[in-house]
């Protein structure tokens, strides 16, 4: 891991940033650092005290749980655009998960006082901030629907749209077919969606044979994503 300290300027040229991450990157600029990240690299550790927030500027996160026998569960994986840790340190507390990267990973680091010194300093960015943790937390919720309410297919079929709604976010046009990075293991994917590699690999190679979409290395091409609709709608 490589650290540099930035200058006092917002650098938005390679993402588009939410209206969320404008204002924290307005609120916290002065005390911004870059970190590089090699693939499997961590940011951070399960029970570390949380004094640090990060913005994703390149690569991929994944978030993390182990249990007693070491068997990895994962929460999510956080692309470019995306904030890791402020929940925690807005608590105070310590981090509940482990943050890895999956590659070559640049994010941003503010310490944790900085945050806190610009909701003491500007009441309208607490409310930002509590409108986004409603976000996140709708968004768990749905994700729980999601793995106990669907079946294997249909979570799958969810995830391809949801990651292609995010990579294509502002983006009009998308040329046929719809290529997608998924920067993820088999094995990942399979934590992620709560069930095992075989039956990822199973229910990707339907699909192929359907197709619906085609697979090569870590790219997947969505060829009839009316028909991904349609599965997810009928769950």
């Amino acid at each position: 891991m490589t650290t540099t300290k930035v200058p006092n300027k917002l650098e938005s040229n390679q993402i588009q940033y939410t209206d969320f991450s404008e204002t924290m990157m307005g609120q916290l600029k002065e005390s911004k650092c870059i970190l590089n990240y090699e693939r499997s690299d961590f940011l951070f550790r399960k029970g570390e005290q949380a004094e640090y927030i990060y913005f994703v500027q390149s690569g991929f996160i994944q978030l993390f749980r182990s249990s007693l026998d070491h068997k990895e569960h994962s929460l999510i994986v956080l692309g470019a655009g995306e904030w890791i840790g402020y929940r925690d340190a807005l608590s105070g507390g310590f981090y509940q998960h482990d943050a890895r990267s999956l590659r070559q990973t640049t994010v941003y680091r503010f310490p944790n006082s900085s945050l806190s010194l610009a909701m003491k300093e500007n009441p309208p960015f607490m409310s930002v901030l509590i409108q986004e943790m409603i976000k996140g937390w709708t968004e768990s919720e749905e994700r729980i629907y999601t793995l106990n309410g669907r079946k294997i297919y249909e979570r799958l079929a969810e995830f391809l749209l949801k990651l292609e709604k995010r990579e294509f976010a502002n983006k009009e046009e998308k040329s046929i077919p719809i290529e997608l990075n998924l920067p993820i293991t088999r094995q990942v994917l399979a934590s992620l969606l709560g069930t095992t590699k075989e039956s990822i690999i199973r229910a990707l190679s339907d699909f192929k044979n359907r197709g619906w979409i085609d697979v090569y290395r870590d790219k997947i091409f969505l060829l009839n994503k009316e028909s991904l609709i349609r599965l997810v709608e009928s769950g």
